[in-house]
């Protein structure tokens, strides 16, 4: 985390002796590079997750991962306040760590994003299915027709139509963990990280 620190600071140096002011473009830049920086960090983080995930259950995976990006979040906050200041002024930098506050959310969210399009090894824990138990498939026979015909839509790469099927299932049984996990699959599939997260969340409850 100290090597991490001292990127941010030499990223925003660089920006005040380089020019006075910056421009929006200028300051959108540097934040891509910090966290581009710092996603890297977390999928390194994430590969501690990786290298046991066959003999873990999903949700401890899951938990894993969470454990990592929280661990960065606010180390990414800090980068992007940096990066906004007014360098030609006095400014305080109030970062608020609290979980449940907008700031957290939204950053968290941003490297997550960037983290599902980015990290090869976040890919590979989530594409990694539980050993199955007795409550990995539903008892509820509707759910588990939707999720077969979810499954055969996905895996004819029909992906919108499998989601569909998906989101039914989990209607049926909100506790359905492989329908959870297909819809998220589903979801990554078609770049819709957002929902892919909130999917594989579920997984972790």
């Amino acid at each position: 985390m100290k090597k991490l620190m001292i990127f941010l600071f030499s990223v925003i140096s660089i920006s005040i002796f380089s020019q006075e002011k910056e421009t929006k473009e200028d300051v959108n830049k540097i934040i891509e590079s910090i966290k581009k920086e710092i996603a890297d960090k977390t999928c390194k983080c994430i590969d501690s997750v990786k290298d046991e995930v066959i003999n873990r259950k999903r949700k401890e995976n899951i938990e894993g991962i969470n454990g990592c990006v929280k661990e960065y979040t606010g180390a990414y906050m800090l980068g992007k306040k940096l990066a906004a200041v007014d360098k030609t002024k006095d400014s305080n930098i109030d970062i608020n760590l609290n979980e449940k506050s907008q700031d957290y959310l939204d950053s968290k969210r941003e490297l997550e994003d960037y983290l599902m399009a980015n990290c090869e090894s976040l890919k590979f824990v989530l594409a990694t299915n539980d050993r199955e138990n007795e409550n990995s498939l539903s008892q509820n026979p509707k759910a588990r027709d939707y999720y077969t015909k979810g499954v055969n839509q996905s895996n004819n790469k029909n992906y919108t139509k499998a989601l569909e099927y998906f989101l039914l299932a989990v209607k049926e049984d909100s506790n359905f963990p492989f329908a959870w996990d297909n819809l998220g699959y589903c979801y990554r599939q078609l770049g819709e990280y957002d929902k892919a997260i909130e999917a594989y969340k579920n997984l972790s409850n």
